[in-house]
């Protein structure tokens, strides 16, 4: 399995009951605000084969809250919050996926600030990873 599918269905497992805008992927029924895009960021990868250790690859996902705007910050903040929970490092049952001969540790998770994006009001919530072979 890769990083970004065994990140991809732990938020899927949550189950928080909005629909979720993959990449590459036409959702079948329109997105119903609020919604989550998922997003998920590569930003280094090490090969430590030669120093006796596995290659290592470090990112972020980026999951993008999308409320309708013209309320307050509070439901898409709320909504952001149980997605940034989904990935808590400080819960032992959270701070790790192994699968697959796969191990990604989860880093800090930060609630960013909102914005609008002209329709809609968008929460990004970013959550830092560590990827090896377990």
């Amino acid at each position: 399995m890769s990083i970004s599918k065994a990140l991809g269905q732990r938020l899927e497992d949550a189950n928080l009951g909005y629909q979720i805008s993959w990449p590459n992927k036409r959702s079948e029924n329109r997105l119903k605000v609020p919604y989550l895009i998922y997003e998920f960021i590569s930003t280094s990868r090490r090969d430590r084969s030669l120093a006796g250790g596995s290659a290592i690859t470090r990112g972020y996902l980026q999951i993008s809250v999308v409320t309708k705007e013209g309320g307050f910050e509070t439901e898409g903040r709320e909504i952001a919050e149980a997605v940034a929970d989904i990935f808590d490092r400080a819960d032992p049952a959270k701070a790790a996926i192994i699968d697959s001969g796969l191990k990604i540790k989860m880093g800090d998770s930060q609630v960013l600030r909102s914005y609008s994006d002209s329709v809609n009001w968008r929460t990004p919530v970013r959550i830092n990873f560590t990827a090896m072979k377990a």
